[in-house]
């Protein structure tokens, strides 16, 4: 068997468009009261692990689609700088969502809505 090694970088995001596949992170970042629209399609890599992270001082909206997920979670929206979530591929299952962080120290919620 092949281990899969992801390449080790980091891709930001200011506009709307594609999340990278060859990036192990993704750094949602705009201002004012931008909004960033993203997708994340289905990789070829099964276990490959992608990091998705709210920067940025924008008011608007960061949301990311989901392609293919396991479960019914089609869609994350990071809600305040900081807020992370981690995937990973599971194959033709899709993304399985394998953990969510705050942005904010000793927040009881996770500064992550699915839907």
């Amino acid at each position: 068997d092949v281990i899969y090694s992801q390449i080790k970088t980091t891709a930001t995001d200011v506009s709307d468009g594609a999340l990278s596949l060859t990036t192990a992170v993704s750094i949602l970042s705009a201002s004012g009261t931008t909004t960033v629209q993203t997708t994340l399609a289905d990789s070829t890599n099964v276990g490959q692990i992608k990091t998705i992270v709210r920067g940025g001082t924008s008011s608007g909206a960061h949301d990311v689609d989901l392609t293919t997920t396991v479960g019914t979670i089609a869609t994350i929206a990071f809600d305040e700088a900081g807020s992370s979530a981690t995937l990973m591929w599971t194959g033709t299952a899709g993304w399985a969502v394998i953990s969510f962080a705050p942005g904010t120290a000793g927040q009881t919620d996770d500064g992550v809505v699915t839907s």
